[in-house]
């Protein structure tokens, strides 16, 4: 499934890609070791359903959203040679998730206070994964993902809890949706109305008059 890196990405390629950007960036090798490491911690704790997180169920799909993203930080796909079977196992787990649930990776049925957090982590994952291997398989859950985000903003173009007009805007739930909305803007897929959010988005956040808290 790995396709051509977006020059956007190519950092994250291991070799001279990658060596350049520690060199103009200030990495060291003990940087890389810890990340490593880092990586290396979270195939131990990853669930055996490919999952993260235990005890609070309401949080588990940021978790793994989380991971994943972790992974493809370091540009690990599933065809990796350490740690593929785990992004794999990850990816797997989101995707089945949001099919259950109509496209929203929060794992719920209707968008919970917690779950715009989630979907928007989890959105902002598989655009990351969709942007560097092109695999077709998630391009559909990932296009009603993001129509979820377009749809949930509100008219003064932020986002709130349970993407509720009525709740006040909030600075956290927005910034989680403008990344989901960049990565999707990356991907190449044209979703409707990603551009046009994330104008309005931008037109909201550095207006001297905005609200958001």
């Amino acid at each position: 499934v790995d396709g051509m890196f977006p020059a956007t990405m190519g950092s994250r390629v291991g070799g001279t890609a990658r060596a350049m950007a520690m060199q103009m960036n200030g990495g060291k090798k003990e940087s890389e070791e810890a990340v490593l490491r880092g990586l290396r911690f979270l195939v131990k704790t990853q669930n055996a359903d490919g999952s993260w997180g235990k005890g609070l169920p309401q949080y588990i799909s940021a978790m793994t959203g989380f991971g994943v993203l972790s992974f493809l930080g370091h540009g690990e796909t599933p065809v990796s040679p350490e740690f593929g079977p785990t992004v794999q196992k990850a990816l797997e787990w989101l995707t089945t998730h949001g099919e259950k649930n109509q496209g929203r990776l929060s794992n719920e049925g209707a968008f919970s206070n917690q779950g715009v957090y989630a979907h928007a982590i989890g959105t902002y994952a598989l655009g990351e994964y969709y942007s560097m291997t092109k695999d077709e398989r998630v391009a559909d859950l990932l296009k009603q993902a993001i129509t979820y985000v377009v749809k949930g903003q509100s008219s003064d173009g932020s986002w709130r809890y349970g993407y509720l007009e009525s709740n006040k805007p909030d600075t956290s739930v927005t910034g989680w949706q403008i990344q989901a909305l960049k990565a999707a803007h990356l991907t190449g897929l044209n979703v409707d109305g990603v551009d046009a959010a994330l104008d309005k988005s931008m037109a909201c956040t550095l207006s001297p008059k905005s609200r958001i808290n």
